[in-house]
Order: C-alpha cells, then sequence, then structure tokens
C-alpha cells in the first residue's frame, strides 16, 4: 500500500483515539468534530483520488501532495496539543522570539535589496503573520523602557517593508480593535499615527516595483474566487467538498482552464475561507465558521488574544495563513491558550 495511505491511515486511528482524551478535555464539541471531519476528508483524498475520476487529474504525485498537506495539519495539531502546560508556555515564548527574528530578517533583506520576507517565506504570508501577532507584541509586555520599545518596533517596522496590503491593513485592524477594547481615548488618539502609516503604505506600495500591493492596485483575486466558487457551484461536491489538501489538484486546472495568468500556477486560493468551503464542502465550512465564532466569544476577556483572533479570520479572507506552517502554528497555539484559560492565567 502507498506509504501516503499507511500514514493517513495512521495518522487518523491516532487522532480518533486522542481527540477525546484529556489532550483535547478543553476543546469545545464543535472543534473536536471539525478536526475529525477534517481527518476522514484528507483520509478520503489521499485513498481515492477523485480527481481522476473527475477526468482532469491522474497522477500519483497528486496524492503524494495532499497525503502531505494532510500530514502536516495532523503533525502541527498533535504537536501543540500534546505539549505539557510546562512546554507549552515555553513554545509560547518562543513563538514571540520567532516573530522578533522574522521582523529582523525582513529588515535585514530589505537593506540588501532582496524580497523583504522572514519566517513567512513570502512578503503577502509574512505580512499576514506580523498582523496577527502584533497586538501580542506590542501589548503583552507593559514595561516600555528602552529596549522594550526598541523591541516593539521591530515588527511595526518590518510590516511596513514589507509592503503587503494585507499585512499593514490587518496589524492596524488588530491594534484598533485592541485599544478600542481597552481604552476608547487611547484609540481614538491612535487613528491619527494609524491614518498616517496608511497613507504612507499606500504610496510606498504603489510606487514600489514588486511589491505585495494586494488590497491597494491588484483585482485579479476577486476574479479568481468569483471563478473558484462558480466551479465550485458546478461540482458534485458542494456538501462534503473535494477533500482536505485537494485544491492542490483542481485549482491549477481551474486556472489554465480560465487562462488566470499570474506570477505562474497558484498552489492556493489565496482565500482560506473559499478554500475550506471547496475542500471540506458546506458541512466543513459551517463547522469552521462555528469554531471561529465560539473562539471568539471566548477570548472576548481577553483583548489580545481576541484581536489576533479576529485579525486570523480577516486576513484569512484575504491571504492564506493556514497554508503556511509558522502563521498556522501561531494560529494554532493561539486557538490553544484561549481554550485553555489556566494557561492565561499563568
Amino acid at each position: 500500500m502507498h506509504y501516503i495511505i499507511q500514514l493517513s491511515i495512521i495518522s487518523f486511528l491516532l487522532i480518533v483515539i486522542i481527540s477525546f482524551s484529556d489532550m483535547f478535555k478543553n476543546l469545545p464539541l464543535s472543534s473536536k468534530v471539525l478536526f475529525i471531519y477534517c481527518c476522514i476528508s484528507g483520509l478520503y483524498f489521499s485513498m481515492f483520488e477523485p480527481f481522476s475520476k473527475m477526468g482532469f487529474v491522474s497522477s500519483s504525485n497528486l496524492r503524494i501532495i495532499s497525503g502531505n498537506s494532510f500530514s502536516y495539519f495532523i503533525i502541527q495539531v498533535i504537536f501543540v496539543f500534546s505539549l505539557s502546560k510546562k512546554w507549552f508556555l515555553k513554545a509560547w515564548k518562543t513563538l514571540g522570539l520567532l516573530t522578533l527574528a522574522s521582523s529582523l530578517m525582513v529588515i535585514i533583506r530589505f537593506c540588501l535589496n532582496l524580497q523583504p520576507w522572514g519566517l513567512g517565506l513570502n512578503t503577502s504570508t509574512e505580512g499576514a503573520f506580523l498582523a496577527i501577532m502584533m497586538p501580542l507584541m506590542l501589548f503583552s509586555v507593559k514595561d516600555n523602557n528602552n529596549w522594550n520599545l526598541f523591541f516593539k518596533s521591530l515588527p511595526i517596522i518590518a510590516v511596513f517593508l514589507t509592503g503587503s496590503s494585507v499585512g499593514i491593513f490587518g496589524s492596524c485592524l488588530s491594534v484598533m480593535i485592541y485599544l478600542l477594547m481597552t481604552n476608547k481615548k487611547r484609540f481614538a488618539y491612535s487613528l491619527i499615527p494609524i491614518s498616517i502609516f496608511i497613507t504612507a503604505a499606500y504610496f510606498y506600495t504603489g510606487s514600489t516595483k514588486g511589491i505585495q500591493n494586494e488590497l491597494f492596485s491588484d483585482s485579479f483575486r476577486i476574479k479568481h474566487w468569483l471563478l473558484y466558487f462558480a466551479w465550485w457551484l458546478k461540482s458534485d461536491n458542494q456538501l462534503l467538498g473535494t477533500g482536505l489538501g485537494s485544491f492542490y489538484g483542481f485549482g491549477p486546472y481551474i486556472q489554465k482552464l480560465y487562462n488566470l495568468k499570474i506570477a505562474g500556477i497558484l498552489p492556493t486560493a489565496h482565500n482560506d475561507w473559499l478554500q475550506i468551503l471547496m475542500e471540506l464542502g458546506l458541512i466543513g465550512f459551517i463547522l469552521s465558521q462555528i469554531v471561529f465564532i465560539k473562539t471568539l466569544i471566548a477570548s472576548r476577556k481577553f483583548p489580545i488574544f481576541f484581536s489576533s483572533t479576529f485579525t486570523f479570520g480577516v486576513v484569512a479572507f484575504l491571504n492564506m495563513p493556514l497554508r503556511y506552517p509558522i502563521v498556522s502554528l501561531a494560529g494554532l497555539i493561539i486557538f490553544r491558550i484561549i481554550h485553555d484559560q489556566k494557561i492565561i492565567k499563568k
């Protein structure tokens, strides 16, 4: 049997066993159901190659790619939820250090006239990562001594240098939500510098060749999304989807079918919510929405985590944070913190 199928079966059985154990005891039922559903969906695609039956993809490489995507999803979830509280707190602090390291990489690469990205692996995803982490980096440490102010300035500088309008918009959004929840007076005062920041970013991204100017000038994404959605409406997989990781197969096919020309063929929809709808169907999409809303409700007493979670949801509509390791890992860590509030109290 193909090694991907073997890995999928082993992973699936493992998840079924552990998902209702102590490791998941603090999660709401909807999260457990969604997780099991994702496992079944990934297992289905890895085993049965539905696209070979659809007539436009027939390749063992596609099964390997989707199987690896499925396995990567499982490994991250197991890693985050299997850590004891002691080690999880260390992982949480390490995430903050990785954010600083990624910010430094952006600044250094920009100075070297290279594409300004760090652990996000491209400027767009880097911007999304920094936007999600921005409230945590700016407001989790209250002592504003010179060194702390220096470290807090790094992600602000970095997200600007990426030129990612999604990152810049997301950063401003997350900061404004936090300030609105904690201090309306500070929120009002922040409007002026944030407006200046956005204005400067507009001219910077509009005049800098090769920068990821997703919101201010590019319109190809809306066209792509509409075509993807239209294709999904015509498919026979609206309820259950086509399988976790399957966009790697039908996404490039749709781009070639409609002669969509961008920077090469994209393996993602550049919209995680849309990709969830297509891969997991209406059932998976509704479950995902329930989990997201419940996570927001659970975090409402913690402005830092609420603003980061809300920003993740917005950025996921404009980008693909779930498809890149550092961003999806950050999201899972924040998710576990919110649903295990004993960790927050520590």
